[in-house]
């Protein structure tokens, strides 16, 4: 009976290391780990816990069969190149700000929301040229946007932010403790350099209580909701636009007849903010083997509702359907070959 036991044991175990060694052969462990885990992923954790583009990227990615391009600048922007700080006369800039739909994942190089608007938006703003600095960062949350625009509002000279909706939920209890200390170290600089003023200010100081903030009261969606009522109260305060994208949770939800985000409206819509989005109700707004991303075809279409906001300064009372995806300037997904048009 042992001598069985122990001949199936060695049986199991002989069965166990040839999967083992099959799939070494297969696959890369690159491939089975997380992206901030991959040491040349696209993303990593920073010292406040933020999740961060790496800078100076490039990586070819596959969708399926279909390649996608990624190139991030110095600052881990996608951005084919560093951006200046100050704009060229004629310039509308934007700084847009999301997760994985903003970052364009699965999405080639120069096909994301913000490259899509880019071509769109100047001839109907009447400008010479429009920049839209993509600062998406896929595995985010507000938290993070908002920490992101905070890192970004003062080195670059912008007209307008564009907010995408978050979908990583899971992401904000595990930034709860980065949030927090975020919170309670954020303050405003001084109003002014003038000496009389900082010694005033100094003075009175303490009868107006302490100067770090506490973290709005809140979790789940309601932190996230607080976080870019922050960023928006921000943006507006400096003479910025703020436009926020409604976004379906993945293909199902688009397939399913998505009518917009009626929480974000009601939480945003006082800090003066405008909205906007697309249903991306057929299968060629999304991608190939990635259903949880949109494709060219579908990020052209959330561009396409975006840009009616942009320009008119008005919210869409509700969630466009056109343009249809397959009718866009690429078939399907926009990439070749692709036949799955309805």
């Amino acid at each position: 009976m042992l001598r069985k036991a122990i001949l199936g044991l060695l049986a199991a175990l002989g069965v166990l290391g040839g999967a083992e060694g099959a799939l070494r052969l297969a696959l890369p462990v690159d491939s089975l780990l997380f992206e901030w885990e991959r040491p040349t992923g696209l993303i990593a954790t920073n010292e406040a816990g933020g999740v961060v583009t790496r800078p100076n990227m490039v990586e070819g990615r596959q969708d399926g069969p279909y390649p996608w391009a990624v190139r991030l600048n110095a600052l881990g922007l996608r951005e084919d190149a560093d951006v200046p700080r100050a704009k060229e006369p004629g310039t509308y800039r934007i700084l847009a700000l999301g997760d994985s739909w903003m970052f364009g994942f699965s999405v080639d190089q120069g096909d994301t929301v913000p490259d899509v608007l880019e071509r769109l938006l100047p001839e109907r703003l009447g400008v010479a040229r429009v920049e839209v600095i993509n600062a998406g960062v896929f595995g985010s949350c507000a938290f993070d946007m908002l920490a992101r625009y905070r890192q970004l509002v003062d080195t670059y000279a912008i007209d307008g932010v564009l907010l995408g909706q978050p979908h990583n939920a899971s992401r904000v209890d595990r930034v709860e403790a980065a949030r927090g200390a975020w919170y309670r170290s954020y303050r405003e600089g001084p109003a002014s350099n003038a000496r009389l003023y900082l010694l005033a200010r100094r003075a009175l100081a303490p009868f107006r209580g302490s100067a770090y903030a506490a973290p709005p009261a809140g979790a789940g969606r309601d932190a996230e909701i607080a976080d870019l009522r922050l960023l928006a109260a921000d943006a507006r305060a400096r003479g910025l636009a703020v436009w926020f994208t409604e976004l379906p949770n993945d293909m199902n939800d688009g397939l399913a007849g998505f009518s917009g985000s009626a929480a974000w409206r009601e939480g945003l819509a006082s800090e003066g903010v405008h909205f906007g989005g697309h249903a991306l109700g057929e299968r060629a707004c999304w991608g190939f083997l990635d259903t949880g991303h949109p494709s060219e075809a579908g990020a052209y279409a959330i561009a396409s509702a975006m840009a009616e906001v942009i320009v008119t300064g008005a919210s869409l009372e509700t969630i466009r359907t056109s343009p249809r995806c397959a009718d866009g300037p690429t078939a399907g997904p926009g990439k070749p070959g692709w036949g799955w048009g309805g």
